[in-house]
């Protein structure tokens, strides 16, 4: 019988209003949550069917232990009073909807897919066939938008000067974060109009993005003026007639104090110029008798507070030339990024529709959409569900909030979370709409209608000591004013679980809370480098992670007693309710980002004998059994591959010797042919005619198995032939049999379960289900993606666990190791080239000649998100820390005189609280561990500040500082196992026979042969003119000549770039009237009216030749456009086939799709006229040298090839016409 606390009795018998428990880590909430659900579905005063209730989750292993406890403890009622009600309840259970939002979204659509419009047979991609998708669609609209002409000038615009590499996270990746972004929007729409009304450049000091500035500039000033204030408390404090007080007073404090009263008059107008003119003053000469470090740790606040406050004059409001100089260059560009977004999401809508699938978002959406437009259907829920269940509230999102306000009552609503684990923003969580919800409900003194609050603290989870570490560590730093969240009484974590008392219970008189400080002060590294990793200087370079990784081995393998034979210590295992010496099984070490250190720990791990599993670490694709299967799947896809056939042949599948596999193509090999046959073919020949008989009939025997494999592909599901390899050929049990064989089997079941979800998922139903799921994992290896290994199916092997903090989250163990500390906070979401925002919009840096200029709404966006992540950062941290049942371990790589420096000044002040501002200044998690611990003697003791005063002697944890020497002991321990292991005896030389050198000589004589038909395969099926005859201007060399006499063109006035100057008098050429006169007013007037429409940047269009337009039409060429006014073609796009032996020596039976823009045709009676304008800057007399140069030539006579062949009309005349010297150039024509 669970004893409840009166909080959790209160949360579970709440009716007739809604419910918001806010669940501490190890409160117990998802046994109070079963419980109410039990108590509703087996009550006797109201009858309550399973299919009357909802209980929603945010993961499916949630669902299924939501659902596990429910049916136990309906079982276990049952027991009491085999009550048929209960029976039935629990008959019906599976039925019952409990699951995830997603899984909840598609059953309700699939229901009412006539409503939607939608194929009932939809179904849902996966993360990996979503991505590549999305990557697909991106280029396609790329390309599409190109080849647009009213959108191109503006996308060069954007794109110059920005890495747009596909190979990294270029500019163009950031499309499909925004269109990712606005998954959890609730109204797409709505958004894009809001953003495009913030980018108008209009208005800029008035808008609401300046009244956002204006909110940010406050808060600095505030901030400067506490860190001026804290320095004059240091400078009384240490020299007690306050040496330099009076000159902040004067020289630092009163500047501040100015702007601080102008801003808050709403006097922009003197707050402004303030900023900008002021001049940083000097400090007055320290005493004579003070050390210099006494002086810069009074004087370091204030010196953060001039370069706060001198950083403020970059803000965009500040500036008063942003609204002319840099405001209409990010309405342009802030535009055509919203269309690209726009097309995207088109583009990505019509390429699911078309494999009739939807993603995780859209099935949001559609829901959404449905409860909208069907009141119906939103009433039926509404009344269908008499209670509604939701857990991890905090990770909810605007649109599942929308879909729970429709089919909730204001009456039936229980909802459970914590604010201070919400650490899901990458997946669009918003902690927000928590707040939103507790500042609606009440403790219970309000109107009996108003809906309760019960908070919940009594843990069940951890030992008193590391509770009250927790709750000493977060009272102390997180506050709502940077964390959304006070920690108060109503948030102290007390401890409810009776654990047995540790000097019973342990043999380790250490306290229960540890903490090492690996000091690296030696090493030559900063504290910005420690979690980098640089490359090695050489063999025995040993980095910060390898040594923490080393250091924690050595603290493991003392606490298991591996070298003792003794446990250090013994924990309570909750399985057996039984005491028992600690093992590997209980350990696990948690990081906040292990992608790039997960593997250096399982290997320092496992050189130290430590047992190690992690789900963190990469290369589930390089291990041996996941390649050896893949090129199998390949073979059978398409057996005429070489290196993927002989990889199979050799591999555990059929165990060919390489000697064997020699035999086979010196068999085969055959000097009459140029063309060498495939290894597939050589095995095939030996087969039937190899001279070995148990080669030859081993070999027919592999290649049957094949053969039948490749058939059973055609006719069944992937899945079901990839089991029925294993089973033909055991080699499950085979991997089982091999050193860490549970992981290599566990391997090899996830790539079974993948094919399963691929061939579930609509990204497989374009072509055969191995076909495309072969060309599915190579495009994921192309773009670098891999797999973390798998889990193996025993969990409770006895292994040290390795994972990410995120992944911790709902789990706890005996023993935490919480290592990595030092790594730096992720800015990049603050820092980058394009931000988005539900309110703001869009953000952008504009970039002029390699120089970056933040637009207003970037710089508004960039402070929210970077608050926003040190927000969730606490957070994270907290839930790190309280994964702890008995013991809890923190280790970071830190220098000991930067730890010192955070210390002094809160040492020298004990009495005053962690200010703001040093809590926004931590670079990452340890450092807020020394402002919460700044005032205990253990920290004082390591670190020896300047003053020791009032300090807390407690035994709240332990705390060491690991000196470099003895890191360097530890790790280099580890490291010559593996060096150990490395080391190969050197080959014996052999003689060199005559045998031996025609062997060689056959070798040298396979490495140099070259393919036939080598120069078709650099030969592109599809192309552009301008690829053809331009090719070298794509690697042209940059020109950095008077790089450093530039400035931002956003400043200067420099010209735009020729590029685009050319595109847009091409764009004005295209767009003039040729039904009236053309004068200079008319030509200025259509390109006025594209800079209106966006198609052309306003600099660019200042610097169109408008008089060089005008004398085109003037010319003979001219007039004659005009003359055949209703027969020209402007800007006509064409793709034709083009065979050309040019093209290489064996092309002459091969085409090319060539594609490309003719800027002007002109069709006469006797035949087609080609004009192609230049806006080159050359003189009259050049001109001619300077278009056959340039390959214009050889560009026309493709023109002209492709004009005649599509229109069925012979070419008259081919002309370049150069726009400056106003000059045109008849090209010799070759067809």
């Amino acid at each position: 019988m669970i004893k409840w606390t009166a909080q959790q009795r209160r949360a579970i018998t709440s009716a007739g209003k809604d419910v918001l428990v806010t669940a501490s880590a190890g409160t117990g909430k998802t046994a109070v949550l079963a419980e109410r659900c039990a108590n509703i579905l087996a009550g006797s005063a109201e009858a309550t069917d399973i299919s009357q209730i909802l209980v929603l989750t945010f993961t499916n292993a949630a669902a299924d232990e939501m659902q596990a406890r429910i049916a136990e403890n309906l079982r276990n009622r049952f027991q009491k009073n085999h009550s048929s009600y209960i029976r039935r309840q629990l008959l019906t259970l599976d039925a019952a909807h409990i699951s995830t939002i997603h899984t909840f979204c598609k059953r309700i659509i699939t229901d009412n897919f006539g409503l939607l419009g939608i194929d009932p047979t939809f179904g849902v991609i996966e993360e990996d066939a979503q991505n590549l998708l999305k990557s697909e669609v991106l280029n396609e609209i790329i390309e599409q938008a190109w080849e647009d002409s009213s959108l191109a000038p503006g996308l060069h615009v954007l794109l110059q000067q920005r890495n747009i590499s596909p190979a990294t996270s270029g500019f163009l990746e950031r499309i499909i974060a925004c269109s990712r972004f606005l998954d959890s929007v609730v109204g797409r729409a709505e958004w894009y109009e809001r953003a495009a009304a913030l980018a108008d450049a209009a208005a800029f000091y008035t808008s609401e993005l300046a009244q956002q500035q204006k909110q940010i500039i406050s808060e600095k000033l505030a901030q400067c003026k506490s860190q001026l204030e804290y320095s004059q408390l240091l400078d009384q404090k240490i020299t007690a007639t306050g040496h330099w007080t009076s000159q902040i007073q004067t020289d630092f404090l009163g500047p501040i104090n100015n702007c601080i009263e102008y801003l808050q008059k709403d006097d922009l107008d003197r707050c402004a110029p303030a900023i900008r003119n002021f001049v940083k003053p000097k400090f007055a000469n320290k005493p004579k008798d003070m050390p210099p470090e006494i002086a810069e740790l009074i004087k370091a606040p204030a010196k953060e507070a001039i370069e706060t406050f001198k950083k403020i004059a970059d803000l965009a409001i500040i500036n008063p030339e942003y609204e002319e100089t840099v405001a209409p260059a990010a309405s342009l560009q802030t535009k055509v990024m919203l269309e690209l977004v726009k097309r995207f999401d088109r583009a990505y809508a019509d390429a699911k529709a078309k494999l009739n699938c939807l993603d995780f978002a859209d099935l949001e959406h559609q829901m959404l959409k449905l409860l909208t437009e069907s009141d119906s259907t939103a009433t039926a829920l509404c009344e269908k569900f008499k209670y509604i269940f939701v857990d991890e509230y905090q990770d909810i999102n605007p649109v599942q909030q929308a879909i729970l306000d429709r089919i909730s009552r204001p009456d039936n609503v229980f909802v459970v979370g914590d604010i201070k684990q919400s650490i899901y923003a990458f997946r669009q969580a918003k902690p927000q709409i928590f707040l939103n919800r507790l500042g609606q409900v009440t403790d219970g003194a309000q109107p009996k209608e108003a809906p309760v609050r019960v908070d919940l603290s009594g843990n069940f989870r951890s030992r008193k000591a590391v509770l009250d570490f927790a709750n000493t560590v977060f009272s102390r730093i997180m506050t709502k004013r940077l964390f959304l969240v006070d920690y108060d009484e109503k948030t102290f974590l007390r401890p409810e679980f009776e654990y047995e008392p540790v000097d019973r219970a342990a043999t380790c008189p250490e306290p229960l809370v540890q903490m090492y400080i690996l000091n690296e002060e030696s090493d030559g590294l900063d504290d910005n480098t420690l979690d980098e990793d640089p490359a090695p200087a050489g063999a025995d370079f040993i980095s910060s992670t390898q040594h923490q990784a080393a250091f924690i081995a050595d603290k493991i393998s003392e606490m298991v007693g591996k070298k003792t034979g003794r446990a250090q210590f013994r924990i309570y295992d909750k399985q057996t309710n039984e005491y028992r010496d600690v093992e590997y099984r209980d350990i696990v070490v948690l990081m906040r980002s292990p992608a790039h250190r997960a593997n250096q720990y399982v290997e320092i791990f496992q050189l130290a004998g430590i047992p190690v599993t992690s789900q963190s670490q990469a290369g589930y694709f390089a291990a041996t059994e996941i390649t050896d299967s893949l090129s199998l799947l390949k073979v059978l896809d398409n057996p005429q591959q070489d290196i993927e056939l002989a990889a199979v042949l050799r591999s555990a599948f059929f165990k060919l010797a390489d000697t064997q596999l020699a035999m086979l193509r010196k068999h085969c090999d055959s000097t009459d042919s140029e063309l060498r046959p495939s290894f597939y073919d050589c095995a095939h020949t030996y087969s039937q005619t190899g001279p070995d008989p148990f080669l030859r009939q081993r070999l027919a025997r592999i290649l049957d198995q094949i053969d039948n494999w490749r058939l059973q592909a055609r006719l069944k599901p992937l899945a079901e032939v990839l089991w029925q390899i294993y089973r033909d050929t055991g080699y499950l049990s085979f991997v089982q049999a091999l050193p860490n064989g549970p992981q290599r089997k566990a391997n090899l079941l996830k790539l079974h379960e993948r094919a399963i979800q691929f061939a579930d998922s609509a990204a497989a139903v374009q072509t055969t289900s191995l076909g495309r799921f072969v060309e599915f994992i190579e495009k994921l290896l192309e773009r670098g993606t891999d797999w973390s290994p798998a889990e193996p199916d025993n969990i409770t092997e006895n292994t040290v666990r390795i994972m990410s903090i995120h992944k911790s989250k709902g789990l706890e163990f005996p023993v935490v190791f919480v290592a990595e500390l030092n790594s730096k906070f992720n800015k990049t979401d603050s820092y980058g080239a394009c931000l988005i925002d539900d309110d703001c919009g869009l953000g952008l840096q504009v970039i002029e000649s390699n120089i970056k200029l933040a637009t207003a709404a970037h710089e508004v966006i960039a402070e929210k998100k970077l608050n926003a992540m040190l927000a969730e950062e606490m957070r994270i941290l907290y839930v790190a820390i309280t994964r702890a049942r008995e013991r809890l371990i923190l280790t970071a790589s830190k220098k000991a005189t930067n730890c010192r420096n955070i210390l002094a000044p809160l040492s020298m002040l004990p009495a005053e609280s962690v200010r703001d501002w040093q809590l926004t200044s931590a670079n990452c998690h340890f450092d807020w561990l020394l402002y919460a611990l700044a005032d205990h003697k253990k920290l004082h003791d390591l670190f020896e500040p300047e003053s020791t005063q009032d300090s807390i002697d407690d035994n709240l944890f332990a705390g060491r500082l690991i000196d470099l020497p003895r890191l360097n002991e530890i790790s280099n321990a580890i490291m010559q196992k593996k060096r150990t292991r490395l080391k190969q005896p050197a080959p014996k030389s052999a003689k060199t026979t005559n045998q031996t050198r025609r062997l060689l000589d056959r070798v040298r004589q396979s490495l140099n042969w070259k393919y036939p038909f080598d120069d078709l395969t650099k030969l592109q099926a599809k192309t552009s003119v301008s690829k053809l005859t331009h090719a070298s201007d794509e690697f042209a060399g940059t020109e950095f000549s008077g790089a450093f006499d530039r400035r931002p063109g956003a400043v200067s006035k420099d010209k735009a770039d020729n590029k685009l100057i050319g595109t847009a008098a091409h764009l004005v050429i295209q767009n003039l009237a040729l039904d009236r006169d053309i004068t200079i007013d008319s030509i200025k007037s259509t390109a006025e009216k594209l800079v209106s429409e966006g198609k052309i940047p306003p600099k660019a269009a200042e610097q169109i030749g408008f008089d060089s337009i005008m004398q085109f039409f003037q010319s003979d060429l001219g007039r004659l456009v005009v003359e055949h006014k209703d027969h020209i073609l402007r800007e006509w796009p064409f793709t034709f086939a083009y065979s050309d032996p040019a093209l290489g020596e064996h092309s002459d039976s091969e085409f090319v799709i060539i594609q490309g823009i003719i800027d002007m045709i002109i069709r006469t009676p006797t035949g087609l006229i080609i004009i192609d304008f230049k806006s080159d800057d050359v003189t009259a007399d050049f001109a001619a040298q300077h278009a056959e140069s340039r390959k214009y030539y050889e560009q026309m006579n493709h023109y002209a090839a492709a004009a005649s062949q599509i229109l069925k009309q012979k070419v008259k005349e081919t002309c370049l016409y150069f726009l400056k010297p106003a000059i045109a150039i008849e090209v010799p024509s070759c067809h």
